[in-house]
């Protein structure tokens, strides 16, 4: 069996931004371990749960940059599976010369969009983002919520940002 630990950015959004990564390299990986924060298990589940060859895996919460890489390439070992870390260390900041108000030349952060960044250094098109995205149909608690709001009969839900 050939499988796959993917370590990337450990927050909640950010599990949701790499979903399209996660289900391109269940493609080609027979099990993919995704790493995520306990306090996210519950959600982490929730998105990989119609698909077997993702398995979320939870570390405590704290850093897992920081302080449990170890960790991570044990589980990697445990598995004998490929270690993919798509993290901080990574991720590039660029900065750039620009002329200030005041004639002298100043370093600013160049504005990098940090989410294509990820799918780049997994070798992966960014479009791949959107089309390999899936989530699951519903959930236990989808379903008592669409419920709780209908009463049985259509509605339609506005998101206004």
């Amino acid at each position: 069996m050939n499988s796959l630990v993917l370590h990337t950015h450990s927050g909640l959004g950010d599990h949701i931004i790499t979903n399209g990564m996660a289900h391109a390299f269940a493609d080609r990986y027979d099990k993919v371990y995704v790493i995520h924060l306990r306090m996210f298990s519950e959600s982490i589940r929730a998105l990989y749960s119609e698909f077997p060859n993702i398995e979320p895996v939870d570390f405590e919460d704290r850093d897992i940059n920081l302080y449990q890489r170890d960790k991570i390439q044990q589980l990697a070992a445990d598995t004998k599976s490929e270690l993919v870390s798509i993290a901080d260390p990574y991720l590039y900041y660029p900065r750039r010369l620009v002329l200030d108000k005041n004639g002298s030349l100043t370093a600013v952060n160049t504005p990098v969009n940090f989410d294509r960044q990820f799918y780049e250094l997994a070798g992966m098109h960014f479009s791949t983002r959107y089309t390999k995205c899936v989530i699951p149909s519903s959930t236990e608690k989808s379903r008592k919520i669409y419920n709780d709001l209908s009463k049985g009969r259509d509605y339609v839900l506005v998101h206004n940002t």
